[in-house]
């Protein structure tokens, strides 16, 4: 590691109790010793001392807080973001829409971090081919994979001193899904048709986590598709 690396002040914003973040968090503090780490969950607040926090680089992987202007100001160089999704998929449950939409491509993202949730400029882009019968939990798990492969090479990219370029030929696509849009989208409702009620258990069927379901009467029933469906 070379001085300028020493050097560098970093700030690495994570997911709270998740495997991926915890080897990202270890990868980002071997390749930058003056590293700084906060981990949160969605129902965590960052505290003043991340807000006020100053220096070169901010990485942000699978953070699920909004970060504040105050924050984004003071980066001297680059605060930049690793989304587990492609432009078209930006904010929440991007595998659950994908396979809902049955979709043939995949992809995830990194871009600048902006005041909106993924909505600042793409700097790159990895896109590949869903696998036949893909489920929500195989495409999360592979497109994890593609978002480690591409934060590798960004953070040997920030320790090298190259510039990140943008792509100006990628571009979002409307605004990022709320938890509100999501939560919305897993509620069944008997109106609905055997097909669309297929599809949106499909699209939210996760191990051990449950799936879309129906609410009648205070009782909530998960969905489940059977074999001769």
């Amino acid at each position: 590691m070379n001085n300028k690396n020493k050097e560098k002040k970093v700030l690495f914003l994570g997911k709270k109790n998740d495997y991926l973040t915890e080897v990202c968090m270890k990868i980002c503090t071997e390749k930058f010793r003056n590293a700084e780490i906060f981990l949160a969950s969605r129902f965590d607040k960052i505290p003043g001392f991340i807000n006020n926090w100053k220096g070169d680089f901010l990485i942000s992987f699978l953070f699920p807080l909004l970060i504040e202007k105050k924050l984004l100001n003071n980066i001297k160089n680059i605060a930049i973001n690793f989304h587990p999704g492609p432009p078209e998929y930006p904010g929440i449950g991007c595998t659950n829409y994908a396979i809902y939409n049955k979709e043939e491509v995949y992809g995830v993202t990194c871009h600048i971090v902006s005041e909106n949730f993924d909505a600042g400029d793409i700097l790159k882009v990895k896109r590949f081919k869903l696998n036949k019968n893909e489920d929500v939990y195989t495409l999360t798990q592979r497109a994890y994979l593609y978002l480690l492969e591409m934060y590798i090479e960004v953070l040997n990219d920030l320790k090298n001193n190259k510039t990140l370029i943008r792509d100006d030929k990628e571009k979002w696509k409307g605004k990022a899904r709320t938890r509100k849009e999501f939560n919305k989208f897993l509620k069944l409702n008997i109106n609905m048709s055997k097909s669309e009620i297929k599809r949106r258990i499909l699209a939210t069927t996760w191990p051990g986590r449950g799936s879309a379901y129906l609410k009648i009467n205070g009782i909530k029933f998960e969905g489940k598709i059977e074999e001769n469906d």
